[in-house]
């Protein structure tokens, strides 16, 4: 299983505002999930290497999308987003996600990041925290 686990330290004067902060975590998770489940629409942000001609060609007369990271779903379905502790872990149980996340240089596979962090989802983490330590949690 490959994860990318952030953490929220709290910093030592907001200590007790933020003791909770995991209900923040949990309101963000269904966010960071489409933002991370978006990305294999879109082709990865920053855009993913393309597919080679020859695979590309493979894959379309398989009758499998030309989305890079699409065959069947599986990898984009294996994901998932969920507080343990005081993180929030993206995980992707699909036995190919490490090779997909970090490239494959045995078999000329490049990496192509599909569990980050956008700036997009860092803002929005950023205003859940923010309601929640102003105790407007909606």
């Amino acid at each position: 299983m490959l994860a990318l686990m952030f953490r929220a330290a709290p910093l030592s004067r907001e200590r007790e505002r933020l003791a909770g902060l995991s209900a923040a975590l949990e309101s963000f998770a269904p966010v960071w999930l489409a933002s991370l489940r978006r990305l294999f629409d879109i082709g990865g942000d920053p855009p993913w290497a393309p597919l080679s001609p020859g695979y590309l060609r493979e894959k379309l007369a398989a009758g499998y999308p030309a989305n890079i990271l699409v065959r069947t779903g599986a990898l984009r379905d294996s994901i998932r987003v969920a507080p343990q502790g005081p993180y929030l872990a993206a995980t992707a149980a699909a036995p190919h996600a490490a090779a997909h996340q970090y490239g494959g240089p045995s078999r000329n596979l490049p990496a192509r990041p599909f569990l980050v962090m956008l700036p997009d989802d860092l803002r929005a983490l950023e205003e859940i925290i923010a309601r929640h330590i102003a105790g407007d949690e909606q």
